[in-house]
């Protein structure tokens, strides 16, 4: 192990910090409170909201560098939204099938959502548009969230249908053997993935193992959209 190139991450709180050091060769590890792994942040808080963040701002950069698309009124609207969908959502959902969505993090996924097509049409927020106005110019509803939770059923009913292993059926099913603490547990993906699918999770786990049947509960899944009346 490189030490220069190894971190130190408690997760689960202040409650689990520790002042005991790792060393490597004498060496002690850094401690820190966040890293990226593949692609994704990992919070000490177990929480998804850095890596949403992160995301969204990426997803918004790429937007911006492609303003010559967004700008050529010679394209039409139909092929932006394609666009759209091709380049930049890639890079907005990346790593999403990991995701413990709290409300909040939800509200900032829409309202990206609403920024990008405000961006395709070159909609500033001095003009009033109302979400609503915008939505029904292109022609479209709110989907990304949608789109989000069929990406983690899809993966779930692939995992746990590996026929090498069943970590991800113990680890979904599993509970730890400790004392709760007090007060509300945090979101989790479980939690995530039975709002979606209206199922409980020994239901989840028996639907994930017929292919088709599951294919069709996918498929099933919508979200309803925030209320389109607001400006953006």
């Amino acid at each position: 192990m490189n030490a220069k190139k190894t971190k130190v991450l408690h997760v689960a709180g202040i409650d689990s910090q520790t002042n005991n050091e790792i060393k490597i060769d004498k060496v002690p590890l850094e401690k820190v409170n966040d890293f990226k792994y593949l692609g994704s942040i990992k919070a000490d808080d177990a929480s998804c909201s850095k890596d949403i963040k992160c995301r969204i701002g990426m997803a918004k950069n790429k937007m911006t560098q492609l303003n010559n698309i967004w700008k050529d009124r010679s394209i039409p609207t139909d092929l932006k939204l394609k666009l759209l969908k091709c380049l930049v959502w890639p890079v907005m959902i990346y790593g999403c099938e990991s995701w413990a969505q709290r409300k909040d993090d939800d509200n900032k996924i829409q309202a990206a959502e609403m920024w990008f097509f405000r961006r395709l049409l070159r909609v500033s927020w001095k003009d009033r548009r109302t979400n609503e106005s915008v939505l029904e110019e292109l022609g479209v509803q709110r989907t990304l969230l949608t789109l989000i939770n069929r990406r983690k059923l899809k993966y779930l009913g692939h995992a746990i249908r590996n026929p090498r292993t069943d970590l991800m059926k113990t680890t979904f099913q599993g509970k730890i053997e400790a004392k709760r603490k007090k007060g509300r547990p945090p979101i989790a993906l479980t939690t995530n993935v039975t709002k979606a699918s209206n199922m409980k999770v020994q239901e989840l786990s028996r639907r994930c193992e017929d292919r088709e049947r599951w294919r069709k509960v996918v498929q099933s899944v919508s979200v309803c959209a925030a209320p389109t009346t607001d400006h953006g």
